[in-house]
């Protein structure tokens, strides 16, 4: 008779996703079904009809103090209330960064710890039937997955449309200084590994996830808010760690999504 008792082999999974920012009427996901499932906001609007979800609410008493935690040398820490809630550009500049942290360390607002975490931006209903499957298929040496831009194919695409939306023109000089940096550090610009960054999964596991997590909020802090430009240089320094997720994002195709 074995009397060694069977290991629990059960892998541990939540999904996050969040808002910060002043809508009554930002958009709330549908929650992923048989998962704990976290929304955070700043928002108590938000905070209040997420009483009716089955999302578990995480509330952010205090959005200046989060920023001056992970990004104390961002200019917006500056940002008056008056500028903030009169100038759209500087509200989005503001909680753009305000929610970087969520997105890039998911773990930093939850109690509970889990083997994988799951952060996906709030215009996504998720696709949870395929994210199941790659999360109970994960290869353990790997640390993080993400799905390939559907349109860019590289960080020049990227910062060259980031120069259509004015919140990302403004930090024009810091972007294009970022980028000179890292090519000169031997890095590409013109990588074809061009990731997407509103659908993320972590593998908690793995020793150097958090390694991951914390050069990509350095590198967000040096270029701007657009992380996809910092994160798909970082992705080139853990190329080993990171690997594609190859199905849609959303419970709905993107083909359906634009042609809708």
């Amino acid at each position: 008779m074995n009397s060694n008792p069977k290991k629990n082999t059960t892998k541990t999974l939540a999904f996050v996703s969040g808002y910060v920012g002043k809508k009554k009427h930002a958009r709330i996901p549908k929650k992923p079904p048989r998962h704990d499932s976290y929304f955070i906001t700043d928002n108590k609007w938000v905070y209040y009809r997420l009483k009716f979800t089955r999302w578990k609410p995480v509330f952010i008493k205090d959005t200046a103090a989060l920023i001056a935690q992970f990004s104390p040398e961002s200019p917006v820490n500056n940002f008056s209330e008056e500028a903030i809630t009169t100038d759209k550009v500087t509200a989005q500049r503001y909680y753009t960064t305000a929610c970087k942290p969520l997105k890039v360390y998911p773990q930093h607002f939850l109690k509970k710890k889990y083997d994988y975490l799951v952060w996906s931006d709030n215009k996504f209903d998720i696709n949870y039937k395929d994210t199941i499957k790659v999360v109970n298929n994960w290869n353990p040496d790997i640390a993080m997955m993400l799905h390939r831009h559907p349109v860019l194919k590289n960080i020049d695409g990227e910062f060259e449309e980031s120069m259509l939306q004015e919140r990302y023109v403004i930090e024009k000089e810091q972007y294009t200084r970022y980028i000179k940096d890292r090519v000169n550090e031997g890095l590409s610009s013109q990588s074809d590994d061009h990731y997407q960054c509103g659908y993320l999964l972590y593998n908690m596991k793995a020793s150097e996830t958090e390694n991951i997590q914390k050069a990509w909020h350095q590198n967000i802090n040096q270029c701007g808010i657009n992380d996809q430009i910092s994160f798909n240089f970082v992705a080139q320094k853990f190329r080993h760690l990171i690997d594609e997720y190859k199905y849609d994002i959303d419970r709905k195709p993107l083909r359906k999504r634009i042609f809708k």
